[in-house]
């Protein structure tokens, strides 16, 4: 995949043209799988990739949406807070993460069931995402957002705290 620059080539088409949500999809998919290996990261953490992962979390379900599209939105918001985690293992693009407000939208996902429509999936590549930054870049991005109790407790608690799902499993 880097040999051939398929991230570089999946930025660019994300950025320069108007994309259905499936497209998305499959491009934040194959971002996510791209994070996951260090020969990879640095590509998918250029300026350009940062900000089509930032955009994709911007997607939201609607209502007016046919029952496979509202999944693959869920799907685009949870492997970009996926890829966004895997990413932010380096303190620098952490940064760059912070710098360019995406914390805001991952505490508006974990916190707002109806942005994530009710997917429990979705709030735990957000819980992932700010706690990898929270390890790379302090507390004090989460202060701002006055989301601390998300990444404080146990990823257990923050996660029951946010759920969609009313059940206990004790």
């Amino acid at each position: 995949m880097r040999d051939i620059s398929a991230a570089q080539v999946l930025i660019a088409a994300a950025t320069n043209y108007q994309i259905v949500v499936f497209a998305k999809d499959q491009i934040a998919t194959v971002l996510a799988n791209m994070a996951a290996s260090p020969i990879c990261r640095t590509t998918v953490a250029s300026d350009d990739g940062l900000r089509v992962l930032h955009d994709f979390l911007l997607s939201s379900p609607r209502p007016d949406q046919r029952p496979a599209e509202i999944s693959a939105c869920e799907r685009v918001q949870q492997k970009s807070a996926i890829a966004l985690s895997r990413l932010c293992s380096e303190t620098d693009v952490a940064k760059k993460v912070v710098h360019m407000g995406v914390v805001a939208r991952l505490v508006q996902l974990c916190r707002d069931e109806r942005e994530r429509n009710q997917s429990d999936a979705v709030l735990i590549g957000c819980l992932a995402a700010l706690r990898k930054l929270v390890t790379a870049c302090g507390m004090d991005p989460l202060k701002s957002c006055n989301a601390s109790d998300l990444v404080e407790p146990r990823l257990l608690d923050s996660f029951l705290l946010c759920s969609s799902q009313q059940e206990s499993y004790v």
